[in-house]
C-alpha cells in the first residue's frame, strides 16, 4: 500500500519515542516513494514547546509545506 502513495510525505520522528519505534518511521519512509525522514533527538511522540528540537521540528515543517 505505501508504494501507492502519491502525495509529498514528511515523516517526523523522535529517535527514542516510547509509542512508535524508530524502525516503524524508517519502514514509512523506505515504502513511500520520495518522502522524507526527519528523526529528531527527542523521547517524545509529539513535539513539545521549549524542548530544543522543537525549533528543528518547525523548520522542517514550514519547509516541507513551502515546498
Amino acid at each position: 500500500v505505501l508504494k501507492n502513495v502519491e502525495c509529498p510525505t514528511l515523516i517526523i520522528q523522535g529517535r527514542n519515542d516510547s509509542i512508535h519505534p524508530l524502525v516503524q518511521a524508517k519502514k514509512l519512509a523506505a515504502g513511500i516513494p520520495g518522502s522524507e525522514l526527519l528523526v529528531l533527538e527527542r523521547a517524545n511522540h509529539l513535539p513539545v514547546p521549549g524542548h530544543p528540537t522543537f525549533d528543528v521540528f518547525i523548520q522542517a515543517l514550514r519547509g516541507f509545506l513551502d515546498a
